[in-house]
């Protein structure tokens, strides 16, 4: 899975002459990749291909972005070959914790409901055919480097015109929501009393799908950021009625959506990285190799915080702080004190480890659990 992934990722036509599971061989391996020839020739932009070609030179930054298109691409073959490799074997349903699931080949997945507070938002804007159309083709836009000539012929182009303007102000009113979303807004977070964050499985549990909702919030900001440019690139030759709206919406949020969205990155970034011996010492109890976000949940309990959305956005419409808050308030269906508590740590999580937050929840845990080691 790991060769077969890598070798699509690095566009060599010859498989790797690596043991199986020898992981060593297959950093290496990449590693070497990423500072060839092929590697310029794959994932180098046309721009910085023709700047290397006559001026023999290509950008740290142009570099670095070229690095991260690279293993973006990996992790997503990594993702398919192992989704297409294990073959499901049954159901699982756990009554006392109200989870559900699929037993697969190696693991076993767990069910999870979608993300309640995105979900919100976009439940506050009209939905329709044609502004699905419009997250579709601005998912396609952005894939193909925002080239829209390359994604969508002219008759195309005049379509999802139609689309966009027809939708306009819903997509405004999403884009702005998503932009006053911010976690660091003032909430009221409780510890947790519960010994069962620290337990292997639910230390494990959080951990995976706290970076599962990061990731995908994470992308979700860059779509509607994606939304915003095909609008714009839609509209170069024909100023439309709703050009003036779109561009004072996203001329007031563009700023905040690329900050939410860097944060969203960084915070998944951090929370997979995963522990060695090399950081610090080895532990009997397997610490050692455990990313960040495992070891806040099963080692630094005292520091993780639950929110009780309803709580807060009842405190927030009492005092008047927010007045569109119950626009977007989420809807949660009735479940078990597990998952209640799952959801509410999910929740808390995303504030108390937000980058511009003043608890630092992160910088203390490394600081007592590992930097002192």
């Amino acid at each position: 899975m790991g060769e077969g992934s890598t070798c699509i990722a690095c566009k060599r036509g010859p498989l790797i002459s690596a043991l199986h599971n020898d992981w060593s061989s297959l950093v290496t391996y990449v590693d070497d990749y990423v500072n060839s020839g092929h590697f310029v020739q794959s994932y180098l932009t046309s721009e910085d291909k023709s700047s290397l070609l006559v001026l023999n030179v290509v950008t740290n930054s142009s570099t670095k972005a070229s690095a991260e298109k690279f293993y973006e691409s990996l992790l997503r073959y990594c993702d398919e070959f192992q989704e297409a490799g294990l073959q499901p074997l049954g159901l699982w349903y756990s009554p006392a914790l109200d989870l559900i699931g699929v037993i697969q080949q190696c693991r076993f997945t767990i069910f999870q409901k979608g993300d309640a507070q995105m979900k919100a938002i976009i439940r506050t804007a009209a939905s329709g055919d044609a502004l699905q159309r419009c997250f579709v083709a601005a998912n396609k836009f952005c894939k193909n480097e925002e080239r829209i000539n390359k994604v969508f012929n002219n008759d195309e182009q005049l379509v999802l015109l139609g689309d966009f303007n027809e939708n306009y102000e819903h997509l405004c009113y999403i884009i702005r929501r998503f932009a006053e979303h911010s976690p660091i807004d003032e909430v009221q977070l409780n510890p947790v009393h519960s010994d069962s964050v620290k337990a292997s499985f639910t230390a494990g549990f959080l951990s995976i799908l706290l970076r599962h909702r990061l990731l995908r919030r994470f992308k979700f900001a860059n779509l509607i950021m994606g939304i915003t440019k095909l609008f714009l690139k839609l509209t170069t030759n024909e100023r439309t009625a709703s050009h003036g709206l779109w561009e004072t919406t996203t001329r007031t949020h563009d700023s905040t959506i690329l900050q939410i969205s860097n944060n969203y990155r960084v915070m998944w970034f951090s929370l997979s990285y995963r522990l060695t011996k090399q950081h610090h010492r080895l532990s009997e109890d397997g610490s050692h190799r455990l990313t960040v976000g495992q070891a806040l949940f099963q080692l630094g309990p005292q520091l993780v915080r639950r929110l009780d959305a309803y709580t807060s956005h009842s405190e927030s419409n009492d005092d008047g702080s927010s007045s569109s808050s119950s626009e977007t308030k989420p809807l949660y269906e009735a479940e078990s004190e597990y998952t209640k508590m799952i959801r509410e740590v999910i929740d808390g999580s995303i504030v108390s480890l937000w980058p511009e937050s003043t608890l630092l929840t992160l910088p203390y845990f490394l600081a007592d659990k590992y930097l002192l080691l």
